[in-house]
């Protein structure tokens, strides 16, 4: 019964957003498929049946349906690419740092310990920028993006609910040590629901300040229930959830989006830098210094439930400051084991985007990066000086990456941060 009306609700959902008067590509439903699943959990974790391998080899095993599949996708983007070329260059023309950096994280494979395994990966991080470039050049752009993120959220957000109170096989986990339960929905843990969720609640806001800034249209109450609904349930699950690191992202995005989308005073140069700059600065106190206690007003130890014995384990191994360890290189073997060891807790990731990047690929990956994050928000402050409405989304999903990577590593392919975090630039 619940299945039966949760299915009439998405459809009902995807109805009531349609938008006849305007086209986009039938190849998008190719970065709708890549997103689905990277906003989700691996398409082997629904057929699982065998128990999960070792810690010293679960990532140095394949899964071939899985590369079959991802092959098929990246292939199907590839012809959507090659036949949109001229489009396809003149975007690359502009984002020559992107370029840079996912071509220095093809490089680091050749030091990688297990460069076949940092080869796959990277052909990951390629096909994000892929599926980006689809949207980028599609008839028309930002409403390709729109309706995205929006398929995207309707799917994955609805479905999650669904499978929290209804099949909870599905939708709970719990912890082996204390028995703990964590919401997870359709994903693998509770940050990675929080994420989603951040990531599609800051696009509803978005849509609810647009749709609040057309005017009267027959549009605009539809428009106004769908994304209104949608933002309910992302609170929803964004509370029960517990995630602190994308509540407190997704209420700085959201901060962003109505001041500059609401207030004339805040689309000025000078306050959009005061405004996002504050609040990058803002979480980066919190996070490190524990500014007024926020941490403990979320919820957390001032040790960021352990996040900083990790990073003192980590920057402890012995790989190259100056180039890392090669590109998704530092989490396999025997390195995983012994961290876990000297952690005394599971762990697969710094939570830290930029030690993720440092001990990977070293001071230079941290230089790319830099480069990117510097040229990105250039772009994206000047695309919001010419359109601030339209282009803050833009900037709020810049801002919550930068932010989230402070107690969590999204830099990485496959990321919904990363792929966001990128669009934002290349949209620009």
């Amino acid at each position: 019964m619940a299945s039966v009306v949760f299915a009439a609700g998405i459809l009902g959902l995807f109805l009531l957003n349609r938008d006849p008067t305007v086209r986009t590509s039938k190849a998008l439903w190719i970065p709708f498929a890549w997103l689905l699943i990277a906003g989700s959990r691996a398409p082997s974790a629904w057929f699982a049946t065998q128990a999960l391998p070792s810690a010293d080899d679960m990532y140095l095993q394949g899964n071939p349906f899985e590369r079959n599949l991802f092959s098929a996708l990246l292939f199907l983007a590839a012809l959507v690419l090659i036949a949109r070329r001229r489009k396809v260059v003149e975007v690359l023309k502009g984002n020559a740092p992107i370029l840079l950096f996912i071509f220095y994280c093809a490089v680091s494979v050749l030091w990688s310990d297990y460069p076949s395994v940092g080869f796959k990966r990277w052909t990951k991080l390629a096909g994000d920028l892929a599926m980006i470039l689809i949207v980028a050049t599609d008839i028309n752009p930002s409403v390709a993006f729109d309706r995205l993120i929006t398929r995207t959220g309707f799917l994955i957000v609805s479905i999650s609910i669904l499978f929290i109170r209804y099949f909870p096989e599905f939708g709970r986990s719990y912890e082996p040590w204390t028995g703990g339960m964590h919401w997870t929905g359709v994903t693998t843990n509770k940050n990675t629901l929080g994420l989603i969720c951040m990531l599609v609640g800051l696009h509803a806001v978005w849509r609810i300040i647009r749709a609040f800034r057309s005017g009267k249209s027959k549009s605009r109450v539809r428009l106004l229930a769908v994304h209104s609904g949608m933002l309910l349930m992302v609170l929803y699950l964004l509370h029960e959830a517990n995630s602190a690191t994308s509540t407190s992202c997704f209420m700085l995005g959201s901060g962003l989006i109505i001041a500059i989308g609401s207030f004339r005073w805040a689309r000025k140069p000078r306050m959009v830098h005061i405004l996002a700059l504050g609040a990058v600065l803002l979480a980066a106190c919190a996070a490190f210094f524990n500014f007024a206690g926020l941490v403990e007003q979320l919820g957390r130890k001032p040790d960021l439930t352990g996040r900083t014995e990790i990073w003192s384990v980590v920057l402890s191994q012995p790989v190259s400051r100056l180039f890392g360890a090669g590109y998704e290189s530092f989490w396999v073997g025997e390195r995983l084991v012994t961290i876990q060891k000297l952690a005394h807790q599971f762990a697969n990731q710094s939570h830290d985007g930029y030690i993720e990047i440092l001990v990977n690929l070293g001071w230079v990956g941290i230089a790319f990066l830099s480069l990117l994050i510097v040229t990105g928000y250039r772009m994206i402050t000047r695309a919001v000086r010419r359109d601030p409405v339209k282009n803050c989304l833009a900037l709020a999903y810049f801002v919550a990456a930068l932010t989230y990577n402070f107690t969590e590593a999204a830099f990485k392919m496959m990321d919904p941060v990363w792929i966001c975090f990128v669009w934002a630039i290349v949209s620009a």
